[in-house]
């Protein structure tokens, strides 16, 4: 079945079934229909409008063709509990999203501690994830959880649930089920980037199908049975599809410059307006731009939704001597660059914003294990090593994984080229390094970047 197919087909889901028999249920889930999938990203593509709510349904369908998949060779080890299970933590995995998905995550990242309360978990998860599973474990999701398994006859355990979302399982033998949620090949990541490949106008290079059905479990561990969640030889180059559209996405969508700096403007409305950042946790976007309008930010609001962006004037290229993680890595330390380049080259306070690379998604598609037909699993990254490692490593040219600075119109013109590399000294001397890196100046009239 195609994935246009999919996205038309009309699916009954267990948000269908608990919204009508009990509105409590719906009301984490509902939420994520007022929030965007992509951010600020449809300022870029007007198309890439879609919202959470629809992705939750699509991981929910993905992850019942995962499993059914998965029956077919091992049905000793999934039972109709495990079923259950999985598929509530398919459709409530996104339950900790605040407004405007990452993007108001990032925000939540700078301005709160919630950073700080993921790192004594020890365990690496984005914001939503953390939230998500706090959410599910609080003492009103457990009672709605009780209430169904006695009303339908279910047997959901909300810690189980609340687990898979991270992407752990109490069971070793049962691994691979959490990582059908969260893992290296997980239903989540499949949704999304069909999902959103399709609603920008990407053309699908995912072989789904093929991808689905060479799903197998593997026991990664000897003498432990520690099952996960694998791929035949033969579905190698799914596996690799799904790389490859990975890395394409993230170039041209996720880190294209439009995307990133309508990205930081909003987060700067959101540090100017709102005095508390967890109390963004629960409201959706739209809730937000009246909580910034209240807060009297109206007028950067309408810049914003006007499409008023700082425009870029430079990059440098990560190269790699330089480790993307290694600049600019906290709110405070590109604040302290920019006030740093805007005293040289404007001789006033700060008028330019520092974009770097977002971190990569974990875990890396490179963990994705291959079994071969003969020998024991491979990673994804051993098997198609030369694909792998020219994608997971820094790219030789493009954005996607450059320091990016922007500034308002007004203060490019005029700019030289000796000004501009006083930016390089600056980086240079802060983090000992020598950026080879890139200039461009917009005419004024045509709009156009000229390589200096």
């Amino acid at each position: 079945m195609s994935f246009e197919n999919i996205l038309k087909k009309k699916i009954r889901t267990m948000s269908d079934m608990w919204a009508e028999q009990d509105s409590r249920i719906s009301t984490p889930v509902q939420r994520l229909r007022w929030i965007k999938q992509l951010g600020t990203a449809d300022m870029l593509y007007p198309t890439g409008s879609h919202t959470r709510f629809e992705h939750s349904l699509g991981t929910y369908y993905i992850a019942k063709q995962m499993l059914f998949f998965l029956k077919r060779t091992h049905q000793d080890l999934i039972t109709e509990i495990d079923e259950e299970n999985v598929l509530a933590a398919a459709l409530l995995h996104d339950i900790g999203h605040v407004c405007f998905s990452h993007t108001g995550e990032l925000f939540l990242e700078y301005c709160s501690p919630v950073k700080d309360f993921i790192a004594e978990m020890e365990k690496e998860i984005s914001v939503h994830e953390y939230i998500g599973y706090e959410t599910l474990g609080c003492s009103y999701m457990k009672e709605i959880i009780d209430l169904i398994n006695h009303q339908y006859g279910k047997g959901l355990d909300t810690d189980r649930i609340r687990s898979m979302i991270i992407g752990e399982h109490r069971n070793s033998e049962k691994q691979f089920l959490a990582e059908i949620i969260h893992g290296p090949i997980d239903a989540d990541r499949t949704d999304y980037l069909l999902r959103d490949a399709y609603n920008v106008g990407f053309p699908h290079i995912i072989d789904v199908q093929r991808l689905l059905s060479t799903l197998t479990v593997v026991e990664d561990k000897e003498g432990k049975s520690f099952y996960r969640l694998g791929v035949e030889e033969k579905g190698w180059r799914a596996v690799l599809s799904l790389f490859l559209a990975r890395n394409r996405l993230r170039s041209t969508l996720y880190e294209h410059h439009v995307s990133r700096i309508s990205e930081e403007i909003l987060i700067r409305i959101l540090r100017k307006c709102i005095r508390d950042p967890v109390s963004i946790i629960g409201i959706d976007d739209y809730h937000l731009f009246c909580r910034i309008i209240s807060e009297k930010g109206s007028k950067s609001l309408e810049d914003y939704k006007n499409r008023k962006f700082y425009k870029r004037f430079l990059f440098f290229q990560c190269t790699d001597e330089i480790k993307k993680d290694d600049v600019g890595t906290t709110f405070e330390e590109r604040t302290e660059i920019e006030q740093e380049i805007s005293e040289k080259l404007w001789s006033e306070e700060s008028c330019c914003i520092m974009v770097v690379p977002k971190k990569k998604a974990k875990p890396n598609i490179g963990e994705i294990l291959i079994n071969p037909r003969e020998g024991l699993p491979k990673k994804a990254s051993a098997v198609l090593k030369e694909e792998i490692d020219r994608g997971n490593g820094l790219m030789d040219k493009g954005e996607s994984y450059s320091i990016r600075f922007f500034v308002p119109w007004n203060k490019i013109r005029g700019l030289h080229s000796f000004e501009k590399r006083k930016v390089k000294e600056i980086l240079s001397q802060k983090y000992d390094i020598e950026p080879e890196y890139f200039q461009e100046v917009y005419s004024p009239k045509e709009y156009k970047a000229y390589s200096i």
